[in-house]
């Protein structure tokens, strides 16, 4: 009983020395007690190795498990690492419209006589808007009365709205209206301009036909006030 006790004793001492040991893998142990003195011998052995006759192997430091520490303060945050790859691209957004703007345009303008080139009704512009920004695009769209009064022929009436007497190169903003001499014909007319200069612009509306000689006109017996609609815009990418 008094072997027993002082063998385990010596574990347990003998567990707290070897950890100053040398990182070893294995050690094995021998007893001899003489009364109540027990005498230990030790050897370290690698682990690949068998203990010598008469020892007994009593650790083995490769499984040897001591208690968690404590945590240790943080360290110095790193250095940025390298910018990620670019995401996707979202949906297109919708276009920017600016303030929108209306313009009264006079009635009875006439035309002078054409037949298939392009005349300007009346004497000057019917209107004019300010440009405010420029990497923008301008929509001019004309709500009114038109008329034609043919002199030869019956051809249609060949409609086009202009800014600053030029058509749009969208190929926008060109009516064809089918009507008899004289008929009023409530009609619209609308283009989108590009590359318009920043500050005041003019609106005209040239007319033409195609076989006869015809004059234009803007709501002749001024039933109607006929109305010019602005609206600036930059195009969604």
């Amino acid at each position: 009983m008094g072997f027993k006790f002082y063998s385990i004793f010596f574990v347990l001492i003998f567990s707290a020395w070897i950890s100053e040991e040398s990182l070893a893998d294995k050690v094995c142990v021998k007893a001899k007690s003489k009364g109540s003195t027990v005498k230990l011998t030790s050897v370290v052995m690698p682990a690949d190795a068998a203990c010598p006759k008469g020892t007994t192997s009593i650790l083995d430091t490769a499984t040897l498990t001591g208690l968690i520490g404590p945590q240790g303060p943080k360290g110095d945050t790193g250095a940025q690492g390298a910018q990620g790859p670019a995401g996707v691209a979202g949906n297109p957004g919708q276009d920017a419209y600016l303030q929108p703007s209306e313009v009264g345009v006079a009635c009875n303008v006439n035309s002078q006589s054409t037949n298939t080139t392009y005349k300007k009704m009346g004497d000057s512009d019917i209107g004019s808007f300010t440009k405010s920004l420029a990497d923008t695009d301008v929509k001019v769209s004309f709500y009114g009365i038109l008329s034609a009064n043919f002199f030869t022929g019956s051809g249609p009436a060949i409609f086009q709205i202009r800014v600053n007497n030029e058509p749009a190169a969208t190929g926008t903003g060109t009516s064809v209206i089918y009507t008899g001499n004289g008929n009023l014909v409530n009609h619209t007319l609308s283009a989108t301009f590009q590359g318009l200069p920043v500050g005041q612009n003019t609106v005209s509306i040239w007319v033409k036909t195609t076989n006869a000689s015809v004059i234009g006109q803007i709501d002749p017996l001024c039933v109607n006030q006929s109305q010019l609609s602005v609206m600036e815009f930059r195009s969604a990418p």
